[in-house]
């Protein structure tokens, strides 16, 4: 039987010191999603491989981990994988570095539990697709799930008042634009291939997994 590698986010209380509005309704959202897994899907895989993740423990650190070698790459080939966040989503300013990606100016990012604290961050849309790709480079099928602000059409508008609160928080603009992590890291100076499989050089899984502090400076 094909397995199907789950993650669960669900963030309704963001650390205390990070003055991130708190949500209602993100951790009904797993629990939802969870039962619809298993009442839909139970006789067409094996949905053991489940992680879920909820308020202080959806940290920026062990949601990079989660998505790579602790949980989500070790599916293979035809299991399928399944993100599903719930939770708020940012934009943040970009680095100069990534302006043919983001004429805009910013990017998109998932808001961590520990996002709104001093030299941490969200976890940028690039970052996502660097972990997910090397689950993808692997032979499995990816399903992601953004029930936040900031996600393409899969969002909470800042309108929608008929669903209570809006999942967007925007933080204090910073001194500085992160340069996506990795920039200042020397082995991976290739970022601006994104790891999108056109033929740019890439940044590997390992060198993302390696980050789990800030680069000073950054």
């Amino acid at each position: 039987m094909k397995k199907l590698y789950s993650l669960f986010i669900g963030i309704d209380t963001y650390h205390p010191d990070s003055k991130i509005t708190p949500l209602d309704g993100c951790r009904n959202d797993v629990t939802a999603m969870k039962d619809f897994l298993s009442n839909t899907y139970a006789k067409a895989f094996d949905l053991a491989p489940s992680l879920t993740l909820l308020n202080q423990d959806a940290t920026y650190q062990n949601i990079c981990k989660s998505l790579g070698p602790d949980h989500l790459s070790k599916a293979g080939k035809d299991d399928v994988v399944l993100l599903y966040y719930s939770g708020h989503g940012t934009q943040e300013k970009a680095a100069p570095e990534f302006e043919w990606l983001d004429p805009t100016g910013v990017q998109e990012a998932m808001v961590c539990y520990d996002s709104g604290l001093k030299e941490k961050y969200c976890l940028s849309d690039k970052e996502i697709r660097i972990l997910l790709q090397q689950v993808q480079k692997q032979g499995a099928h990816v399903l992601t799930i953004f029930d936040c602000c900031h996600s393409g059409t899969m969002t909470r508008a800042i309108d929608d008042v008929n669903h209570g609160k809006s999942r967007q928080f925007f933080f204090p603009e910073r001194a500085e634009a992160r340069a996506a992590l990795f920039v200042q890291a020397p082995p991976c100076r290739a970022i601006r291939g994104v790891g999108d499989g056109l033929g740019e050089v890439r940044i590997e899984q390992q060198d993302l997994h390696g980050f789990t502090a800030p680069v000073p400076g950054g």
